[in-house]
């Protein structure tokens, strides 16, 4: 068993105080993967989910995240997309597709980086170090590709 813990980096640029949780959320994780009995994966979206799910589709060029929402995937508006309850069957259909995602941000920089390893016989997980470079603080990009790599046996 592992637990996920998923984080848009825009909260940290825009709401005060938020730098200093995600610190100390960052260092909870830590002592608990040292624990080595429940690992936590920090997961970091740059700058939100709203970003990481135009990934999912592939005519996604980098184009303005909430008028793509709306053109391509048919959204009224940002508010409309993010109560959506079925927004994985959304993303994934047809050519839309995790994989997607996976294949345009994997092998990028991250802000936020997991070493791991997976024992998919004994059922084991892992996490041995996380990486956090604030340099990459303004850099789009998620390292969700760990969360599908996790789940994905």
């Amino acid at each position: 068993m592992a637990k996920f813990i998923i984080v848009d980096v825009d909260r940290l640029m825009k709401h005060p105080g938020e730098k200093d949780s995600f610190l100390q959320l960052a260092e909870y994780c830590r002592l608990q993967n040292k624990k080595g009995t429940n690992p936590h994966f920090l997961i970091v979206n740059n700058p939100d989910f709203e970003y990481v799910a135009c990934l999912h589709v592939p005519e996604y060029k980098g184009q303005e995240v909430t008028r793509f929402l709306q053109t391509v995937l048919g959204f009224q508006s940002l508010e409309q997309f993010k109560k959506n309850t079925e927004v994985y069957e959304c993303l994934n259909n047809g050519k839309r597709s995790y994989q997607v995602l996976i294949q345009k941000i994997q092998g990028k920089d991250k802000f936020i980086q997991n070493t791991y390893s997976v024992k998919k016989k004994n059922f084991e997980i892992a996490i041995s170090r996380k990486d956090v470079k604030w340099e990459l603080l303004d850099c789009k990009g998620s390292n969700m590709e760990e969360f599908f790599d996790v789940i994905d046996w």
